[in-house]
């Protein structure tokens, strides 16, 4: 095919996608549509069940050494204009997934036609959500290294930030809103208490590996009406944590920073970091010398700064990199989108992957 066919194989694959709602919890329809169509390629399939979840599905094509492990759930359409209803526009697709992660299973999929090599294959269910699904997975047999696919832009996440998410709650005094000095405004306070906690050392001396770490402060409720003093603030909050802090201590740091405000201070998840080892220097190589052979440029190293299942499945001793395509920052918004030609150019590197992997 050239150019122009792969583009628009990827349309056709990524758009059908595209157009059927898998988020969290609900991968159901998802998997259905992939129990069908995987067997057409050459794999055998097994769904591997998921406690409190759907479950994750397990495709093989003879004994692939790696892993190629993507995820099947999005994020809700959150105000995506093309949510499902994914639109063609000068070269990109827009849609829910689009990059996190429906244009990862296209590439896979458009990869397994350019290439008959085996390959093992796993998509996972609640990545969006708790993660159950590669934290339950058990791998098959022959795999002895892992390549999660998420939108890494084409570089090569050779490391992964860890988070501190925190439930936070300042309590105020309560006055008239003409009265402001008489009471104690738990919101004013609690900025107070976020702008310390954001000097904090882990988060201004960054990581080399990573774009600037900055918490998120994604959620913030408090007061009734302007006329009167909050005398309550709520947040939900997310902390990155680099490779080479331990992400209790920077729990405790926050938890100090805010109970010297009034406030409290609750753990919702804690993550550790990664960096690659010694275990990840073959499957590193590979994927270089992959990309190398398509594009015929150096791969850049990256270091993702986001939760994937690569945590998982180092944790399980499995030598684990991510790669993907897609611009990080426009997953979960109302603009994600991904260039068709990205589409190709991961199908390519995949396949040329599989290829050498088959020798």
């Amino acid at each position: 095919m050239d150019k122009d066919d792969l583009e628009k194989r990827a349309g056709e694959i990524l758009g059908a996608l595209l157009e059927v709602e898998s988020p969290t919890g609900k991968e159901g329809s998802l998997l259905q549509v992939l129990q069908r169509e995987l067997p057409e390629r050459g794999f055998s399939l097994r769904l591997q069940p998921v406690p409190e979840a759907p479950g994750n599905l397990i495709a093989q094509r003879g004994k692939g050494r790696v892993l190629l492990a993507t995820h099947l759930d999005t994020v809700p359409a959150w105000g995506h204009p093309h949510a499902h209803l994914p639109q063609k526009v000068e070269g990109e697709i827009w849609g829910r997934g689009a990059i996190d992660a429906k244009g990862q299973i296209a590439a896979l999929i458009l990869a397994s036609e350019l290439s008959q090599a085996p390959v093992s294959v796993a998509l996972f269910c609640d990545e969006e959500g708790e993660g159950r699904g590669s934290k339950a997975f058990s791998p098959p047999e022959g795999v002895r290294e892992a390549l999660v696919l998420e939108p890494t832009g084409m570089r090569i996440g050779v490391a992964q930030a860890g988070s501190v998410e925190v439930s936070i709650r300042i309590r105020g005094v309560s006055a008239h809103g003409a009265m402001a000095s008489s009471g104690r405004n738990a919101i004013e306070v609690f900025f107070r208490a976020w702008e310390e906690a954001s000097r904090l050392p882990f988060l201004i001396r960054g990581h080399p590996l990573f774009p600037p770490l900055c918490p998120n402060l994604g959620k913030i409720t408090g007061g009734i009406d302007p006329q009167v003093v909050p005398e309550e603030c709520e947040a939900l909050a997310d902390f990155p944590v680099p490779p080479g802090r331990d992400p209790q201590k920077v729990f405790d740091a926050l938890r100090e920073v805010f109970e010297k405000y009034g406030g409290s201070v609750r753990l919702r998840d804690l993550e550790p970091p990664w960096e690659m080892d010694q275990r990840d220097e073959g499957l590193l190589r590979k994927l270089q010398e992959a990309f190398r052979r398509v594009t015929g440029q150096e791969a850049k190293t990256w270091g993702m700064p986001a939760w994937t299942d690569a945590a998982s499945l180092r944790q399980k001793g499995i030598p684990t990199l991510v790669f993907g395509l897609g611009d990080l920052a426009l997953a979960h918004t109302p603009r994600e989108r991904v260039r068709l030609a990205e589409v190709v150019q991961l199908a390519l590197v995949l396949a040329e992957l599989m290829e050498m992997e088959a020798d």
